[in-house]
Order: structure tokens, then sequence, then C-alpha cells
């Protein structure tokens, strides 16, 4: 089946002139055009565009480093070419994708899942073919060690006084006309732990001592509510702002109460821990936040904790990943009904199948499950591919489009 006269292949060649020119372009004509992009019509219409069902390409900064020519050391130390790398991505994902992502002028650096770690003094590294990310070997060799940590300073612990550099050398750069943010704490407390003390580790500590894995699981709460009041006050916000992002991980856009939580999965534990160890903390960085959070990620199954994960009152975005999709239909009963569900798409899927009646039906299954929910259908955490990716995303959001007009 087809359901547009021109291939992806076809679109990529008529669009090589753009391509080009966002290639070539140098920081101060990214600028330019960046503004000119923002303020345009078309961007306005994706701005206000109130479609309930919207299909989001997010692709890893792996693959636009090989697509626009930057290296992950480039992105992540010098802030011109940080600057022109983040701002030809998004003049890419615009012109180029054109999915439904409204354009914005967000810009910063983040150093994606490795913040953290580094806070409490893990090394990151550049693995190439992914983010920066933290050193395989847990910096807790027993789980009483975690009381020797103190809480990070926001100026000096880890990255943060890069994090700062580059922070300033970006305002400078763009002078008033790019909104530069701060990046943020976005890892949840099982993740936190589960990167200080071993995913294995944490286990054992759960059946060997669970009450001090949970004090543990506080302590790491509490180190992120006194490094977002530092925060915060630095940027002169109330902990319950809701309007200020950042961008996190390339092309998430992060609210400040965000919790990210990829190793909290029902496959792998109980309810029992969840409650014992997880749900305590989570609610105390949401009390933090004004009583509730914006957004809540897992790439885990979350659908033993459906009615916990509710109780922390997501107000934005609920993150449904592929092994939770099973379990969707229990969160759109519990969920704010404002919240938007992101429901994401395999990656292998969006890689590998491109026969679109496969597609259609793949689709289709996603946009029907939402009972009305405002949903985003993700084509995310795709970090390899190039150029036959970028093709096979198009044939995707061609798919969507068709499908959107008719259910």
């Amino acid at each position: 089946m087809s359901f547009v006269t021109e291939t992806p292949k076809e679109e990529l060649q008529r669009k090589q002139n753009i391509i080009d020119k966002i290639n070539s372009a140098s920081l101060e004509e990214l600028i330019d055009w960046s503004l000119d992009t923002y303020n345009s019509p078309e961007n306005k219409r994706k701005i206000e565009n109130t479609d309930p069902l919207k299909f989001i390409i997010y692709i890893g900064r792996t693959v636009y480093g090989d697509l626009l020519h930057f290296t992950q050391p480039e992105f992540f130390e010098e802030a011109d070419k940080s600057l022109a790398a983040q701002l030809r991505e998004k003049l890419f994902v615009h012109y180029i994708l054109e999915d439904d992502t409204p354009f914005n002028l967000n810009v910063g650096v983040d150093l994606g899942t490795a913040l953290e770690a580094t806070l409490f003094g893990m090394k990151y590294v550049y693995p190439g073919s992914a983010d920066p990310t933290y050193e395989n070997t847990p910096l807790l060799s027993e789980l009483e060690d975690y009381k020797k940590l103190t809480y990070p300073d926001f100026y000096k612990s880890g990255w943060m006084p890069e994090a700062h550099r580059l922070y300033d050398e970006l305002q400078k750069i763009s002078k008033g006309r790019l909104d530069v943010y701060f990046p943020g704490w976005a890892r949840g407390p099982w993740s936190m732990i589960t990167i200080l003390r071993g995913f294995n580790n944490s286990f054992m500590d759960y059946a060997d001592d669970p009450e001090e894995l949970a004090d543990f699981s506080m302590f790491l709460a509490d180190s992120r509510i006194q490094f977002e009041k530092d925060r915060l006050a630095f940027l002169g916000l109330d902990p319950a702002e809701k309007e200020y992002r950042w961008t996190y991980c390339s092309y998430r856009l992060n609210h400040n109460s965000d919790v990210f939580e990829d190793e909290v999965d029902g496959n792998l534990f109980s309810r029992s821990l969840f409650n014992d160890i997880i749900a305590p903390a989570t609610q105390k960085i949401a009390d933090f936040y004004g009583g509730s959070i914006s957004y809540y990620h897992s790439c885990g199954n979350l659908i033993p904790f459906t009615e916990e994960v509710a109780k922390f009152d997501v107000k934005n975005y609920m993150h449904i990943s592929p092994l939770t999709f099973p379990g969707y239909e229990k969160f759109n009963q519990l969920l704010d009904k404002d919240c938007i569900a992101q429901i994401s798409l395999k990656p292998t899927d969006v890689l590998s199948v491109t026969d679109e009646g496969q597609i259609a039906k793949l689709l289709t299954e996603k946009m029907r499950s939402t009972g009305g929910r405002r949903a985003e259908i993700c084509a995310d955490a795709l970090f390899a591919g190039g150029w036959e990716l970028v093709e096979n995303t198009l044939r995707w959001r061609n798919v969507f489009r068709k499908l959107r007009s008719e259910i």
C-alpha cells in the first residue's frame, strides 16, 4: 500500500539544497535563520496545533553528529561549535523531518545521563556511539558507603564548573537572541541507586537491608532537592515553576520536575520494592515541586506500578514505553485528563520496518489506544542508522499523516 507519490528518498533529494545550507551556514547565519523560523507562520501553526494526535521524531545526537558533521567532544566542550550543532539539529527537524515538533529557541548543554553521576565523583566518558555516559565501575563498594557522600555542590561538583562555563559562553554568543537554559537533575532515586551502587548490587541490598536502602534512596531525593534549591535560586525560579524548559539527552524538552527512571521495570522487581524504596523518595521530590511532577519516564514495564506512579500526580507527559503499552488503558483511567501520553515506538521497528502496510498496522494500534487523550506517537531513542534511518522516519511520518486524516 502507498500513501504518498513521493518516496522518502525523493523527498530528501528534493531537500538537498536545504541540507547543504544547514551544514554550510555560519553561526551568525544559523542564529538569524533560527529566529526567522521561530517567528514564521508555519511554526506558529505548529505551536498552536491542537490536534490530539501528533507524530514526533527524536533522533539521537550521535546520528546528528554524522549527518551534520560535529563530534561529541566539540558538542560538550566548545560553546560556539555546540551552539552551531544545536541550531543545525533544530533546523534539520523543522525543514527536513517536518514532524509535529514546534521550533523553539532553547539552547544549552547538558551531559545527559552522566551529569548526576559526576556530582558524586564518578567520571564521564564519550563512548562514541552514544551520548556521554558514566564509568562502569560502581562508586559504592558497600551500601553503607553512601553515608560518606555529601550533597553535591551546584558550582563545584563533578561537571558543574563546565556547565557554568558553557552557560556563560552561550549567553555571550547568543546576546539575548536565544533562550539559553541551564541543565537540571533528571534522574530519579532508583536510577541513581543503580548508577552509584550497581544494578545487581542494588537488588541484593534490598534483600539484605531494605531499610538502609530506603534511607539511601531518601538521601538521593534530598540531594536532588538541595541541588535544585541552589539551581533555582541561581535562575531566579520558584520550585513550583512549570514553564522553564531545558533540553535533556539531545531531544527531550524537560521541565524542572521531570523524573527519569529507565531502570524501573516490573519485569525485574516487585511492587514491594517500588513501594518501599522508590515511591517515598519520588513523592518527596514531587512535594518539593509543588505536589506534582511534569513528566515520568521509564523505558521499562510500568504496568505493575500504574497506581503508584499515578499518585505522583503526573501533569504534563507520561511516557508509555513499548513494554508499558499493553497496560496503557489503566494509565489512561488514572492520569490527569490533561496529561499527554508520550507513546514510544520500538526503535527496532522504526529502523527496520519499511512495508507501509505493516507500519500502518503498528501505528493504528497506538493511535486507537488513546481514548481521546492527547498523545504523541514518538519515533525516539534512535541512536544509529544515518540517512537510511532518516528515510525510514519519513516513511513512518507519511503513514501517520494518512492515518490521522482517517481516524
